[in-house]
């Protein structure tokens, strides 16, 4: 065999190889994948918080949790799910109720202000029942530090209002901590930074919650009759939903609810 012949086969060969690497790589990118195994996770958790946002939408519940029975409760929701779900649907709903526990035995917000020019800013504290709660001074110049302090925190949503009257430029930062169970613990922490001419007004809010959330199993609620034969991960969904209701003496108690659901062949 001649050498003219030689490097007409390694050519061949190259080019098969060349080829074959060339059919591979674009099987590999040009095959869709399965569709369903994509689309079946999205599915079914947009139908599991649909089911649960309808259940609270339509505040069809409220009075069945105001009876504090869980063996109702379960009965409840389990009709509503034979009802809202496919037929191919199996579910497991556990549902807890979320207790706010007030630990702390006081808190101290610390305030820090940095001005360009004369002025100051005013922090209030305003309680969930109202109380105005502010230092005894503006916080003028540069570094100007305040420190409040408040014991015993009322339980719920407290609102810091923070008022400055400057000529120029203004930064302040600020740090919320309560003591609760022989430690602190940050609870918030703000900060803001107004210009000349951009500013719209001179008050601004701050929002923050003192209480802890325990969370208590109610009851489950499922149609699966073996766990393990569920179906594979992919085509399994969950959703999880705070649920708000109110008793006719106002108040007002929170459900989780957890649904987990799945696709299978009935």
């Amino acid at each position: 065999m001649n050498s003219k012949a030689l490097l007409r086969m390694i050519e061949a060969v190259l080019a098969a190889i060349v080829i074959l690497l060339a059919f591979t790589v674009s099987y590999h990118y040009a095959t869709p994948p399965n569709p369903f195994a994509i689309r079946a996770k999205g599915d079914l958790e947009k139908m599991a918080y649909d089911v649960l946002h309808r259940l609270a939408e339509e505040k069809a519940l409220d009075e069945v949790v105001e009876k504090n029975d869980p063996t109702l409760l379960g009965d409840e929701f389990a009709a509503a799910l034979r009802t809202l779900l496919p037929k191919n649907i199996v579910y497991n709903l556990t549902i807890y109720n979320a207790k706010r526990i007030m630990k702390y035995t006081n808190m101290t917000i610390r305030v820090e202000v940095n001005t360009t020019n004369q002025g100051g800013i005013w922090v209030n504290i305003i309680s969930p029942s109202g109380e105005i709660i502010t230092p005894n001074k503006w916080l003028v110049g540069n570094g100007s530090t305040s420190l409040i302090v408040v014991e015993y925190p009322e339980l719920g949503n407290w609102t810091l209002t923070v008022e400055w009257n400057v000529a120029g430029n203004v930064n302040y930062s600020g740090v919320i901590r309560g003591f609760k169970e022989g430690a602190w613990s940050l609870i918030s922490d703000f900060d803001g930074k107004f210009e000349i001419g951009v500013t719209q007004g001179r008050i601004h809010e701050y929002y923050f919650w003192l209480y802890d959330v325990k969370l208590d199993r109610l009851c489950s609620v499922t149609n699966i009759e073996n766990p393990e034969a569920m179906v594979k991960a992919s085509e399994v969904g969950e959703a999880i939903l705070t649920y708000t209701y109110s008793q006719l003496k106002g108040r007002f108690y929170t459900l989780v609810l957890h649904l987990t659901v799945a696709r299978v062949e009935r």
